[in-house]
């Protein structure tokens, strides 16, 4: 069949032809289409897990149990604890009463001719769990309330080959003793990174333990 000159089947042909080759044609990448980009959501502040604990940071202990040159002798451990919460932030806390661990490291019995006891003790840790232990140095004895420390405990700095550490000197006439629930300061020798999951919440002022 023959349309205006040019065979119909012809037509059909050509037109296929172009079609295959327009859309075989590369695409101009500055046409593409691109997918809008979706917006991320904003990363949350991660709370940190531990709070650090500098290194001499002034705490307040109580000696649980009477200690005395009569009774102790060189190695003997004695227990204290945390006489009063220490804040590491406005709202967390070491809690009053943790316990910790001083040691004897030196101890020698009153005499025959007025000879003095002596008594040599060093804080060794505050002991948060099993695992986690704040070491503890320059121990030294609070005087009893209303008097200085003359004739009952006499705190002296010095220092020592104990670990590096600073101990409490008690001298007495007779036997040397510290009494039961005496309050001691001593600092901590070391950073140390607390766990916050270990800390006290506090929501109000710290009570002070007597």
């Amino acid at each position: 069949m023959l349309l205006g000159g040019i065979q119909v089947n012809s037509l059909f042909l050509y037109g296929a032809m172009v079609f295959a080759q327009a859309t075989a044609m590369p695409v101009d990448p500055a046409l593409a289409v691109r997918p809008t980009p979706v917006a991320e959501a904003p990363t949350a502040a991660v709370a940190p897990a531990t709070l650090r604990l500098p290194a001499l940071t002034p705490l307040r202990l109580r000696v649980i149990g009477e200690v005395s040159s009569k009774t102790h002798v060189n190695g003997d451990k004695v227990q204290i604890v945390l006489a009063e919460p220490l804040r590491l932030s406005e709202t967390l806390a070491i809690p009053a009463g943790t316990p910790g661990v001083a040691e004897v490291i030196h101890s020698s019995k009153g005499g025959m001719g007025g000879k003095a006891g002596e008594l040599l003790v060093a804080a060794r840790s505050l002991d948060l769990s099993p695992d986690l232990h704040i070491p503890l140095r320059s121990f030294r004895l609070a005087p009893a309330s209303g008097k200085n420390n003359e004739g009952l405990a006499t705190g002296l700095s010095i220092a020592g080959g104990v670990a590096g550490g600073i101990a409490a000197m008690v001298m007495t006439g007779g036997s040397a003793r510290i009494a039961d629930r005496s309050e001691a300061f001593a600092k901590t020798a070391t950073d140390v990174d607390l766990p916050i999951t270990q800390l006290q919440t506090l929501t109000a002022p710290p009570i002070i333990v007597r």
